[in-house]
This record gives C-alpha cells, structure tokens and sequence, in this order.
C-alpha cells in the first residue's frame, strides 16, 4: 500500500473553492489573526514535542511562492514545513513539504481563520492537494479542511500559563495513487496565545501517530523595539524605553491612560489637562495631609 505522509500542523496559519463560514455572534470579542498568529520575520519559537524532542519553529526573512502568492515557509516540526500567509485573505496555508521529498500545493489555500474571528465561528475549505510523490509522480487528490474556532482557555506549557483561543483543524484527504485509494483523515488541535501563536498543538496522524508541541521559549519582537514579546509591555508598538507612567504594566504606547486617572488621554489633552499626571490622585494625597495637620 502507498504510503501518503500527509500532515497538517498549524505554527505561529482558486478555481476548486467552496468556503463556508459560520456568522460572527455578537456577545464574542472579534480576534486578530495577525495577533494570534504572527509572521514576522526572525521569530523564533522553540517546542518540546512529545515531552522528549526539542525543536525551533523560525520564520524566515525571505517568501517563496506557491501558485503565485508569496509565502512564508515555517519548519514546524522535523522533516516538516508548512508555508503561510496572513494577510487580507486571513491566515492560511499554501503548501506542506514532508519527508522524502513529497509535498502538496494546495487549490484553494486551506483557510484557518478570516482576519478577523471570533470564538464558535467554522471555516471550511474544499479543494486539491496536488501531491508530488518522488518516484512515483504527481496526483491531485480531493481535499476538505474544516477549521473550528472553539473556546478561550488557560493553557499551561513550559513557558507558563497563557489565555489562549483553542481550535481544531481537520483535514480529509481522498483520491486515487496509481490504482490505489487514499482516504485520510488528519487533525490538529492548537493553543494559540496573542502576540505568541501557537503555544501548544497536538496532531494526530495516521501514521506518525500523536505529536504534542508544547512552548519552551521564544525569542519575538514584531515591534522591532529590542524587547522580547515575554518582557514587552506593549508587544505590538515599538517602545524600547518601556515607560509605563501609572506601572499598570500596559506601557504608555499601548495605554489609552497613562496616568490611570479613568479619564482618555486624548479626552484629558482636549480638556487642557495632562495626560501623564493624575490630578486626582494628587488632589487625594494634598487633601489627607491637610486633615492629618494639628
């Protein structure tokens, strides 16, 4: 029987295309791909798979196109490479390589989330996977992915516990390879934690059985500040002296009031007041020495 070494891990997500997804509910908070799975070049994550491998997942400073779209290809796992974009079209995935030099491009890209997503919402993609077997040639296989954004919840890894968004991807594909049938079913599911991605994944394969990929350490810095994401107070604007005038631990950049006094910053330069001085916290600390004099 042919083996297909079919695989699809989610690091850090045509002419064949059906896509469904399910509405927005309104009591959800709308999420940011570009947030939850970051692609700037020179991040690097570094995984304990199955509690014994160590395993750096970097992307990459250049892209390499796949049916025409630049992307950029990710070592996810040993032997593993999954090539993503996360733009307008949100996060997806283009092409896998596996070992032995088999690979698939695939027609439509597999959609994992839209740029914008929300908790309860599903994204299904249908389409080709043309599989390049060495030795043996080239197949186009039917392929349908199922994307579900299912909850928030703490996840515990290596690095500490995170507030993460959980979703499981599932990936059938059938067809033919020189006379005999492929039906094969592949599932991930992923922690993925703002500003880090993903923080924890478990595929079930069936042939390399389970891996499970947890967070060890990163080295992310997409603000390009010098600061890594795990001391940044404010991961996505560049701040390298990371003040923070009321330490509420959410740097100014990020901090829509610094001075913690309840009142905008902008709303606060309107008025001619200063943004950075908590005028009614001074105004409590003068008022308790007036009633502490004799």
């Amino acid at each position: 029987m042919i083996r297909l070494n079919r695989k699809t891990i989610v690091i850090v997500v045509g002419c064949f295309l059906a896509s469904l997804v399910t509405p927005i509910y309104a009591d959800e908070d709308v999420l940011n791909a570009q947030e939850y799975f970051p692609l700037h070049p020179g991040n690097q994550a570094t995984y304990i798979v199955n509690d014994a491998v160590l395993h750096t997942a970097t992307v990459p400073n250049y892209t390499v196109n796949v049916n025409s779209v630049p992307t950029r290809p990710i070592p996810v796992f040993p032997d593993l490479t999954e090539y993503f974009t996360n733009d307008g079209n949100g996060f997806r995935i283009h092409r896998e390589d596996v070992p032995g030099g088999e690979f698939g491009v695939f027609n439509p890209p597999l959609t994992i989330t839209a740029p914008q997503f929300s908790v309860g919402q599903t994204f299904e993609t249908s389409g080709i996977d043309r599989r390049t077997i060495p030795g043996l040639g080239v197949f186009d296989l039917n392929q349908n992915a199922t994307s579900r954004i299912e909850a928030v919840e703490p996840v515990s890894v290596p690095l500490g516990t995170f507030t993460a968004i959980r979703l499981t991807v599932t990936v059938r594909t059938t067809g033919v390879v020189l006379g005999t049938p492929i039906d094969q079913t592949n599932t991930a599911t992923l922690w993925v934690a703002q500003h880090y991605g993903p923080v924890r994944r478990i595929d079930t394969d069936p042939y390399l059985g389970t891996l499970d990929g947890k967070l060890l350490s990163v080295s992310i810095d997409t603000d390009e500040d010098g600061i890594n994401v795990t001391d940044d107070n404010c991961p996505v604007i560049g701040n390298p002296l990371q003040t923070d005038t009321d330490r509420d631990g959410l740097g100014d950049a990020c901090d829509t009031d610094d001075d913690n006094d309840g009142m905008l910053d902008g709303d606060e330069v309107e008025v001619g007041r200063n943004p950075l001085v908590n005028e009614a916290a001074i105004g409590s600390v003068i008022n308790t020495f007036l009633l502490m004099e004799p």
